[in-house]
C-alpha cells in the first residue's frame, strides 16, 4: 500500500479524499489510533506540515485518538460551511444537460457529503434515479438492476441509446409524408357551388 502525501491547499474535496483513502488503508491493515495518527502526520508536507507544527503544542501524540485528529484536520481544510454547501449541492443534483458520465461522477463525489444516503443502498439508488433525465429515468425504472453498480451500468446504456435516438432524429431530414399530396397550391380555389 502506498498512501499519498498531503500538501494542503484550498480544495476541501482533496483533503477529504486524502483522509478517506487513508482510512481504507488503515481499516485494511487494522491499525490502532496511535498508528493512524502517526502515519497521517508522517504524510503531511509543505503547508499541511506547517499547520500541524503550529497546532501540535500540548498534544499528546501517544493518546490522540484518530477521530480527534480528523476533527482538527477538517476544521482546517473542510469547514462546516463548505460541507453544508456540498451537501446542498448533492441533494439538489439533477442530470439536466450533463452527460451521464459527468452526472455519475458528481453523484459519487456527492455521496461523500451525504453518508445517510450513501450507506442506505435503496436510498442511494432512489436518489440517483430521481436526478436522471425523464427518458432515462423511465428506462431505468423498468430495468432489473438490483445494485447501485448495475443501476449505473443501465443508466450508461440508456443514455447511449437515448443519444443514438437523438442523433438519428437530427440526421433525418423532415421528409414529406408520401401518402399526403400537397397540391392545394396548384389548384384554383373553387368555392361552394362552382
Amino acid at each position: 500500500m502506498n498512501p499519498s502525501e498531503f500538501h494542503g491547499g484550498t480544495d476541501p474535496t482533496i483533503a477529504e479524499e486524502w483522509i478517506k483513502s487513508l482510512e481504507v488503508i488503515y481499516d485494511y491493515m487494522q491499525m490502532t489510533d496511535r498508528d493512524r495518527v502517526h502515519c497521517a502526520i508522517f504524510l503531511l508536507r509543505n503547508e499541511a506540515r506547517h499547520w500541524w507544527e503550529g497546532i501540535k503544542e500540548g498534544t499528546n501524540l501517544e493518546t490522540l485518538p484518530w477521530t480527534d485528529f480528523n476533527v482538527q484536520f477538517f476544521e482546517k481544510y473542510f469547514s462546516k460551511d463548505v460541507r453544508a454547501h456540498k451537501l446542498k449541492e448533492f441533494l439538489q443534483l439533477r442530470q439536466g444537460d450533463l452527460p451521464m458520465i459527468e452526472y455519475i461522477r458528481r453523484f459519487e463525489r456527492g455521496c461523500l457529503y451525504a453518508p445517510f444516503i450513501a450507506r442506505d443502498a435503496e436510498e442511494k439508488k432512489n436518489h440517483f434515479i430521481r436526478g436522471l433525465q425523464p427518458e432515462i429515468r423511465r428506462d431505468i425504472r423498468m430495468s432489473d438492476a438490483s445494485t447501485f453498480r448495475q443501476l449505473v451500468d443501465k443508466a450508461l446504456m440508456a443514455a447511449q441509446d437515448e443519444g443514438e435516438i437523438q442523433n438519428k432524429r437530427r440526421a433525418t431530414p423532415n421528409l414529406q409524408r408520401p401518402w399526403k399530396k400537397n397540391n392545394f397550391g396548384n389548384r384554383p380555389f373553387r368555392g361552394k357551388g362552382t
